[in-house]
């Protein structure tokens, strides 16, 4: 990676954390759910090298302040969050591996986490770690033609959609396999969310941890210019169980 390229990554970086720096007010895991998914679309836009090996980090800072009124106070949060990166590229693309990491600290100054009731907060995390098998690149490699038939298969930890990302849209444990027919594009899915990813559903006893397990697939079709006709099915099994406060009471 160039380093005009790594600046201009920084730069962008760091405009979100500037856009986080603003009162949220209503419930407390608002603004902190916008801010983590516009760095997450930044982020996995990340381009790697089509061979050999690449590597890098980012280093970043948001300030969040909350208004809670209904509480009648106010609390401010600093998060710290460095993550590193490392790519391994092989035969043009056909072998890939990648991997990410993050070291993150919430700094809560008045009062409790309202996220997790912990205070302040060190976590540590792999967010992405996979391996991909492209058919399509090894014959590009060995014919000099692009093949209108395609395979890809990666297994590991990914971020996944399925359709317009209103069902599906996390990262998670996962086989994943795409077959391209022309202008067909044919994508089965098998996974397990991760168990410490914050759940859907709010309540106390569930609300910061998950196991989930989904399979299912999506047919879309790519020959239009500006729309993507698409099917899907997915099946999703819940099998987290509620973390009580205290075990003894009936």
């Amino acid at each position: 990676m160039q380093y005009n390229e790594k600046f201009r990554w920084f730069l962008l970086l760091m405009v979100i954390a500037v856009l986080a720096v603003a009162p949220a007010a209503g419930q407390d895991t608002g603004g902190l759910g916008i801010y983590d998914e516009q760095l997450r679309v930044q982020l996995d836009k990340q381009e790697v090298r089509k061979t050999g090996f690449d590597a890098g980090g980012w280093f970043n800072f948001a300030f969040m302040h909350y208004d809670d009124a209904a509480a009648m106070r106010r609390r401010n949060l600093r998060r710290y969050e460095l993550r590193g990166w490392g790519s391994l590229d092989l035969q043009g693309g056909a072998h890939k591996f990648y991997v990410r990491g993050l070291l993150k600290y919430d700094d809560w100054d008045t009062g409790a986490n309202p996220i997790s009731q912990r205070g302040d907060d060190f976590d540590e995390e792999i967010e992405r770690a996979w391996y991909q098998f492209d058919l399509g690149s090894l014959l590009l490699g060995k014919t000099g033609e692009r093949s209108p038939y395609g395979l890809r298969i990666l297994a590991g930890r990914d971020f996944t959609t399925i359709g317009t990302a209103l069902v599906l849209s996390m990262p998670m444990d996962q086989v994943r396999i795409n077959v391209t027919l022309r202008d067909w594009e044919f994508m089965a899915l098998l996974g397990k969310t991760i168990r410490d990813s914050r759940n859907i559903d709010n309540s106390q006893q569930v609300a910061n941890h998950q196991e989930r397990s989904f399979y299912g697939f999506e047919l879309k079709y790519k020959g239009f210019s500006q729309h993507q006709p698409f099917v899907y099915y997915l099946s999703n099994a819940d099998h987290t169980t509620p973390i009580t406060a205290n075990p003894m009471q009936s």
